[in-house]
C-alpha cells in the first residue's frame, strides 16, 4: 500500500466517482478503477459498492476515509515543518491537545518569540503529551486538568503551573425541554449520551476526568469521537 493509493481513494470520496477523480488527476478511469480494487483488496475491505455508471462508498469505506484523510493531513503537515525547522538553528516544540489550549498557548507563548527562534506545534493527546514531555521529545504544553484527580507529574524534572482557570460549561439543545429549567439536574446525565473529542482512542484520561467531577449517583455514558 502507497500514499498514491491512499490520496487518490480520498480523492474518489470526495469528488463521488472514480471519472471525476481520474479527470482532476489526469490519468484514466480504468488506472483509477484498478487502483481502488487493488487497495481493497491489500485492505480485505469493500470500499465501494459498484453500480453501472455509479459508485456508492461503503459504511467502512467512509471510516477508512476519515481515518486516512486525517493521517495524510498530519503527515503533509509534519513533513513541512520538518523542512523548515531544518533552516532554523533555535526550535521550541509546544504541544497541544484541545483547541481552547491551542488558543491559550498563542496567548501566553507568541508575544515570547522573536525571528531568532522557530516555533513547533504538536497536536496529541494529553497521556502523550506527558510522555513526550518526559522523553524530551517536546518543550512544553497547554492541556487540561479537571482538579479531581487531576494530571499527576511524578518526573523529577518537569514541573506544571496554571495558565487559566474557569468553570467547564456543557450545552443543551433548546429543543430538550431539560434547557428551559434555571439549572440542569445533574442527575439526568446519566439519562443522556455524553460525547467527548480525543484525537487517539488509546487515552482515557479525559473521561475519567470528566466523570470524577459528577456526583457519586451520576452514571454517566461518555462516549469517544475521534474527529470533531
Amino acid at each position: 500500500m502507497d500514499f498514491e493509493k491512499l490520496k487518490m481513494f480520498c480523492k474518489v470520496v470526495e469528488e463521488g466517482s472514480f471519472q471525476k477523480a481520474a479527470e482532476s488527476e489526469f490519468v484514466s478511469q480504468r488506472a483509477v478503477s484498478q487502483m481502488m480494487k487493488k487497495l481493497e483488496d491489500e485492505l480485505g475491505l469493500k470500499l465501494f459498492d459498484r453500480e453501472k455508471n455509479k459508485i456508492f462508498v461503503t459504511p467502512v469505506g467512509r471510516d477508512f476515509y476519515i481515518y486516512v484523510r486525517n493521517m495524510l493531513q498530519k503527515f503533509s503537515v509534519n513533513v513541512s515543518a520538518l523542512r523548515y525547522e531544518s533552516t532554523t538553528k533555535q526550535r521550541l516544540i509546544c504541544g497541544y491537545f484541545s483547541p481552547f489550549d491551542g488558543a491559550l498557548l498563542r496567548e501566553k507563548l507568541y508575544s515570547f518569540l522573536d525571528k531568532k527562534m522557530q516555533l513547533s506545534i504538536v497536536h496529541e493527546s494529553i497521556d502523550h503529551l506527558l510522555s513526550d514531555i518526559a522523553n524530551g521529545l517536546v518543550d512544553l504544553a497547554t492541556v487540561l486538568d479537571y482538579g479531581d484527580p487531576g494530571l499527576v507529574v511524578t518526573e523529577p524534572d518537569l514541573a506544571s503551573a496554571d495558565v487559566y482557570e474557569n468553570e467547564m460549561i456543557m450545552g443543551v439543545s433548546d429543543l430538550n425541554p431539560l434547557s428551559k429549567l434555571e439549572e440542569f439536574p445533574l442527575t439526568e446525565i446519566g439519562n443522556l449520551p455524553v460525547l467527548y473529542y480525543m484525537p487517539e482512542e488509546n487515552s482515557n484520561y479525559l473521561r475519567q476526568a470528566f466523570l470524577s467531577t459528577l456526583p457519586e449517583e451520576c452514571q454517566a455514558s461518555c462516549a469517544h469521537i475521534s474527529n470533531i
